[in-house]
């Protein structure tokens, strides 16, 4: 966390009140005092004189210092604006000297650097500040830490979730011992800086009747609680808030807070708090204007006309921070960008056109012309924000490009960006389906259901395997008269636009819903060599289907999809199946020597002890995919020991949901095979056990013998030794985490949240193959992670 803190950005906040310049000539200075220290965070006092812009930062002792330059570019940003300000570094060390530097410039030069050296406290035994008494009530509380998010605007206040507690925490951030939580759902005026929240002074009192439209309460019981915590820091109880208040002061940058509440079981609590609280901006906006000198991409791929419009697409996530699987992974900013170019002519290298590229709202596309959509990650928010409007700059240089972006947002202020440097698109144009005629499909199997409607649904899918043409289609028909062997009703299958107008003898057209969810008759291809696959939803056509004994079907397609025709035959053996399934993988035997993780959760409820394994037979990044990102196999096995077992104890364990002693767990013992492109098939098993057995040195020797619902057999050995690590994971009850304590979104909340709107970040191993159709099948266009308010 320490880089992070040495790097802040550099940010100018507006002000109503703009100071007036220096006088010409006039050299800039800083002043900097020792302000409060805590085990983990310092302060100072910075005073800039004839300054426009002043910035502070931190260092270790005996660390290289930055120059005045260094500090002013990337440092902690101070309001020249206030004769004074207190700047903050948190998430230090422990009694750890630290030196704190400021410098200060204007049009005339730069001023020295100022430097203080600094001591943090001990980490052992915080002291608690004496505050005012404890108010009676059944239970009484002297809080030792604090901490909340503000969400920003919500009617007419502002929305700020916080949390008190007098429970510790240990390193992995979960409960040592007894105490309370006590998290309040607080209205209030706005904070002046939502990066730098502050929770304004006030009584903040219940109304039992709850929020109403104006958002004219300043403290809401739904979303209000105490959370009980016993000696092993498990959570014991939690009680809603139903009627009180609690008193805010701040005062330099401390908190005095006193509360007293009633609970929903009659009981009441009470609480003070003296100390700092950090407010997470969670709000959508930043209140300032705010740059960013990014220096990471995330994602940078060229998708072709992926949309038919007759124009290039380059999706490219770049900024300062970092995202793992759509999640910040490393604290900053992250800008999702999806631009728009004239069709590039040839093979050449995959090249960016320089230009304006200009946000522009959903649907104005037109040739010739650059559009983007985006958003922006906030440092340590696992959400995405969207701006007003904006512009990025695209220029091409001897290293690659110079990207300057600039966007409004919906506060007014201005985020922006600068990129230098080479960008690698990955090509990922999707492959078209295209024109099929008179495909001779060679596999072909489905899925049945009945529908709440009254009918049977198949989900019936169709492959030739030399050509990677496949078609998945959704058939209804009358419930058969054996449930449990269904039969397909011969004749001449018409289309219906979607499942809500199912029928006897119909199919159903493919329909997109959120941008991504796929469903209904749907066309494939996949090129073999790249791994990429295209799609085309069913726009129409009939679909016959003759049987001349049992469970052998000829099925004959003549259908129009928003590629083309698509014609084809399967001839043979349908087999239908209860439930999904994954692709074949045939049958395996497969020895594994790296052990991925191994948990020892401990005594379950009903007193079997659970082991829990993951294991590969290649190297892995992490325990998601192979390293080299090709081909690979993992196993997951979860086993349940009998009772007061202290390791995974020798005999068979058979294939179970009963998660009794003896077994092992049928929803959570399968296989993962990641083929060459690294695209991932988890297969689970219908029947089978896992033998295990020790060897005089300790080590085991574990055989799974297992049968998928395909019937494939398929077998996975280990043979060493596994240290199943004990983790406080158990069923039994688990001690909760800080996190778990937090003000978090509960249910519904995320609704009121304003004005910001959020969306997961797309699945970069998912951006291939996307689709254009819209609901009633007809030709459209999408995107992953397009705003909400976009796609209505």
């Amino acid at each position: 966390m320490f880089p992070l803190v040495c790097l802040g950005l550099l940010l100018s906040c507006k002000d109503e009140m703009i100071p007036l310049p220096p006088e010409p000539d006039v050299q800039p200075s800083v002043a900097v005092e020792a302000g409060r220290v805590t085990s983990t965070s310092l302060s100072v006092y910075v005073t800039p004189s004839d300054a426009l812009s002043c910035a502070a930062t931190i260092v270790r002792a005996g660390a290289t210092e930055p120059s005045a330059a260094e500090i002013l570019a990337h440092g902690k940003s101070v309001d020249v604006t206030k004769p004074q300000s207190e700047v903050k570094f948190s998430d230090l060390e422990s009694a750890t000297e630290y030196v704190i530097l400021a410098a200060a410039s204007n049009d005339a030069g730069t001023s020295p650097v100022e430097r203080i050296s600094m001591k943090t406290g001990e980490a052992d035994d915080p002291e608690i500040p004496e505050g005012p008494e404890i108010p009676d009530a059944d239970f009484r509380m002297k809080g030792t830490s604090a901490y909340g998010l503000y969400y920003g605007e919500w009617g007419v206040a502002h929305n700020y979730g916080i949390t008190v507690t007098d429970v510790v925490f240990d390193d992995y951030g979960y409960a040592t011992g007894a105490g309370l939580a006590i998290t309040l759902d607080l209205y209030g005026s706005a904070t002046e800086s939502p990066m730098n929240a502050v929770l304004p002074a006030g009584t903040y009192t219940v109304d039992p009747e709850g929020m109403d439209e104006e958002g004219s309460v300043s403290l809401t019981s739904e979303f209000s609680r105490c959370t009980f915590i016993d000696d092993e820091g498990r959570e014991s109880g939690t009680e809603l808030i139903t009627d009180g208040y609690v008193t805010v002061d701040y005062v330099a940058g401390r908190y005095t807070m006193v509360g007293k509440f009633m609970l929903a079981d009659g009981q009441s609590v009470a609480f003070v708090y003296v100390g700092e609280m950090d407010l997470t901006n969670m709000s959508g906006v930043l209140g300032c204007d705010y740059h960013v000198d990014a220096d990471r991409i995330t994602t940078a791929v060229y998708l072709g006309d992926s949309d038919g419009e007759g124009l290039d697409n380059f999706y490219l996530q770049i900024g300062d921070g970092y995202l793992e699987d759509g999640w910040v992974s490393e604290e900053g900013f992250v800008f999702t960008l999806d631009m728009f170019a004239p069709r590039r002519s040839g093979s050449g290298e995959l090249r960016l056109p320089e230009g304006d590229y200009v946000w522009g709202e959903y649907g104005e596309f037109s040739i010739g012309d650059y559009y983007s959509y985006g958003a922006y990650h906030l440092p340590s928010m696992q959400m995405e924000i969207y701006w007003e409007s904006g512009v990025v700059h695209v220029t091409h240089t001897a290293g690659g490009y110079r990207l300057e972006g600039s966007f409004v947002l919906y506060d007014g202020y201005e985020l922006s960006f600068t990129y230098e440097g080479a960008i690698d698109w990955s090509n990922q144009e999707p492959v078209r389906v295209g024109e099929v005629l008179d495909a001779a499909f060679d596999r072909g199997e489905g899925v049945y259901s009945i529908l709440e409607s009254g009918f049977e649904s198949y989900y019936l899918t169709f492959v030739e395997q030399t050509t990677g043409v496949r078609a998945r289609i959704q058939l209804f028909d009358n419930i058969s008269a054996d449930t449990d062997d269904p039969v397909i009703t011969p004749g001449v299958y018409t289309a219906v636009p979607t499942e809500e107008q199912a029928a006897p003898q119909t199919f159903a057209l493919g329909t997109m819903y959120a941008g991504f969810w796929h469903d209904g008759s749907w066309c494939r291809r996949k090129n073999p060599e790249s791994g990429l696959e295209g799609e085309a939803a069913v726009t129409g056509g009939t679909i016959g289907i003759t049987s001349a004994k049992k469970d052998y079907y000829r099925v004959e397609l003549d259908l129009t999809t928003t590629d083309g025709a698509f014609t084809g035959v399967y001839d043979g053996f349908l087999q239908l199946y209860s439930g999904e399934i994954p692709e074949p993988v045939g049958d395996l035997d497969i020895t594994f020597d790296h052990i991925l993780r191994a948990w020892d959760f401990g005594e379950q409820q009903n007193g079997a002890v659970r082991y829990y394994g993951e294991l590969a037979d290649v190297p892995f990044e992490g325990v998601d995919r192979p390293a080299d990102g090709g081909a690979g196999h993992s196993v997951i096995w979860d086993f349940y020991a009998e009772a007061g077992a202290q390791r995974l104890m020798p005999g068979t364990y058979q294939l179970s949901n009963s998660k009794t002693p003896g077994t092992c767990s049928m929803q959570q013992t399968f296989i993962r095979v990641f083929d060459k492109f690294g695209e991932r098939t988890d297969v689970t098993f219908e029947r089978g056990e896992i033998t295990v057995a020790e060897s005089g040195d300790g080590a085991y020797h574990i055989v799974m013998d297992m049968y998928s619902a395909r019937e494939e057999h398929i077998v996975a050995r280990y043979d060493g030794a596994i240290d199943f690590v004990a983790t406080r994971a158990s069923a039994v009850a688990a001690p909760v985490s800080h996190k778990g304590l937090a003000p978090a979104p509960q249910s519904g909340l995320t609704q009121r949240w304003k004005p910001i709107e959020r969306v997961a970040a797309p699945d970069k191993q998912a951006l291939s193959g996307r689709g254009r159709v819209t609901a009633d099948g007809g030709p459209g266009r999408y995107h992953r992670g397009m705003p909400p308010r976009q796609r209505q």
